[in-house]
């Protein structure tokens, strides 16, 4: 039997920088952003954009507003077209959407950002199984909270946004300083 079947996958490179930045407690301002960056980055990696947008097009047509099991015949469709276990789950989490909210007309949107959700819960367990592979359960729990306090705000338009600029040189000298 091959001892690699069960070794827990390398981290991406935009999840190492999150765990950086979890690591300091100066760089925790940015954690948000790099979860919401990570993420952002693993949907576009593993779904393809004709994907979205046939499981938009069938999803946005007229026959799922009165009869939503037609909508979820018109997604098995879509799932024939699948090549990633993400692009996968995509489908059925647009299934599961439709079935709750037969007449939202955005069920398309709903089910990336639920799916956007999963992505970013599953990071943090990954890097917690890392972590702890590495640093032992205790450090692990540590960057679980941490990493799950910041979780709650990651959105995907946050993950599409430009990193912010660092300052730099003088610059930094000018940042004014509250006391309170």
């Amino acid at each position: 039997m091959r001892d690699d079947l069960h070794r827990t996958p390398a981290l991406p490179r935009y999840w190492r920088v999150a765990v950086r930045h979890a690591e300091r407690v100066a760089d925790r301002d940015q954690l948000t952003y790099d979860l919401s960056r990570a993420a952002v980055q693993d949907m576009d990696a593993h779904i393809r954009p004709d994907l979205i947008a046939l499981v938009a097009t069938a999803a946005g047509g007229c026959h799922g507003q009165l009869f939503p099991e037609t909508l979820v015949t018109a997604l098995s469709e879509c799932e024939r077209f699948t090549c990633t276990p993400q692009e996968q789950r995509y489908v059925e989490v647009t299934r599961a959407v439709c079935l709750q909210r037969p007449g939202d007309p955005n069920i398309a949107e709903i089910a990336r950002q639920a799916l956007f959700s999963e992505i970013v819960k599953c990071g943090i367990e990954h890097v917690a199984a890392i972590v702890r592979n590495h640093a032992g359960p205790g450090q692990a729990r540590e960057i679980r909270a941490c990493l799950a306090d910041h979780g709650a705000g990651c959105t995907v338009e946050l993950g599409r946004q430009k990193p912010p600029k660092k300052l730099k040189g003088n610059a930094i000298l000018d940042v004014e300083i509250g006391m309170s």
